[in-house]
């Protein structure tokens, strides 16, 4: 099915009370067609994982209610309308794994205040991180991961309590100097934090002891491939909750620490590993079981009764990382693609 052949304009009188599009995970190709604009009450746009090409028209500004703009996972590529950032109701941006350049707008955490989640990660962004995205006080998950975006991380990200995912590796952050790191400081506001993602980038000098003022909901930290020198830091042994710890290619000196044998939670992914086939079926039936929950959530008949879109994904991330077991089972590159 080629998604320009979906004659929006021919049935207009159904499609302008349409609030909720998803077509994700089919085999669409073509474009978007600029008459999306016309589907003025559509508060969901989804259509990840398909074979879609070309750039998101101009026409998506004059959508006032979405909410949600999921189109991760296809081939688009151009810069994003910048009518969509003044949409003010927008809550998720998902644009994950396509070929979008250009850069992110200076008043982004301004002109969205709404935001819950921006997931941009494997394009090709650039320029600086906006330092207004710290105003964007209802953020959960930013992931700018694998683009190219240069220059110093935001030293006031820490007013973004509710944040628990942020990950802007694989950029070219920073500049092999000693105050690389300062945006670590601001961090110790963030309770909820679980995964933190600063790998490969050009970050250099030592770790700051700000690194032990991080939430010990900490599960997974990476910081490898960077140019970070100096002693580990024996203050890590308070982040109990952590599952993944990547320090690697770095400059780091001295001893391993005697800690990192007594992370409790990595002592359970060796335990994982050894489970037989029986076990691991038996979890992969409590886990579809709870997908078919979350389903059922999702579907019940009043809006206001469903399953918030930022809770579903939270959950389910949670259920991959529950049946992969302690490893690296947050795929970096990506993010849920809605």
């Amino acid at each position: 099915m080629k998604f320009h052949k979906l004659n929006l304009p021919a049935y207009s009188s159904m499609y302008l009370q349409l609030e909720l599009l998803q077509l994700g995970a089919n085999n669409l190709t073509g474009s978007i067609p600029p008459s999306i604009g016309n589907l003025t009450s559509l508060v969901h746009f989804s259509v990840p994982y398909n074979n879609l090409v070309g750039s998101i028209p101009e026409e998506i500004g004059h959508l006032n209610n979405l909410s949600i703009l999921a189109v991760a996972a296809n081939k688009f590529s151009g810069e994003l309308p910048s009518s969509l950032y003044n949409i003010s109701s927008i809550t998720i941006i998902s644009t994950a794994s396509n070929g979008f350049n250009g850069t992110l707008p200076a008043n982004i955490g301004l002109t969205l205040p709404n935001l819950e989640w921006l997931a941009i990660s494997s394009n090709e962004f650039s320029g600086p991180i906006p330092l207004s995205l710290s105003n964007a006080s209802k953020l959960q998950a930013l992931v700018l991961s694998t683009n190219n975006f240069v220059g110093v991380v935001p030293r006031d990200l820490g007013k973004l309590v509710d944040l628990w995912w942020l990950g802007f590796g694989n950029n070219f952050l920073g500049s092999n100097s000693t105050d690389d790191l300062e945006f670590l400081a601001s961090l110790k506001n963030i309770s909820r934090l679980e995964i933190l993602d600063f790998s490969n980038n050009q970050f250099g000098g030592v770790l700051p002891t700000s690194i032990a003022n991080l939430s010990t909901t900490l599960t997974s930290l990476y910081l490898g491939g960077n140019q970070i020198s100096g002693a580990i830091p024996t203050t890590l042994e308070k982040y109990t909750n952590l599952q993944v710890l990547d320090m690697s290619a770095n400059l780091f000196t001295g001893k391993i620490p005697t800690y990192f044998g007594r992370f409790p939670k990595m002592q359970a992914a060796e335990e994982k590993d050894s489970e037989n086939h029986s076990q691991i079926n038996g979890k992969m039936e409590n886990c579809l079981h709870i997908v078919l929950e979350i389903g059922v959530a999702c579907s019940v008949e009043s809006p206001k009764e469903r399953m918030k879109m930022g809770e579903v994904i939270r959950e389910l991330v949670r259920i991959k990382n529950a049946f992969l077991g302690f490893q690296d089972c947050v795929d970096r590159a990506s993010m849920p693609q809605f």
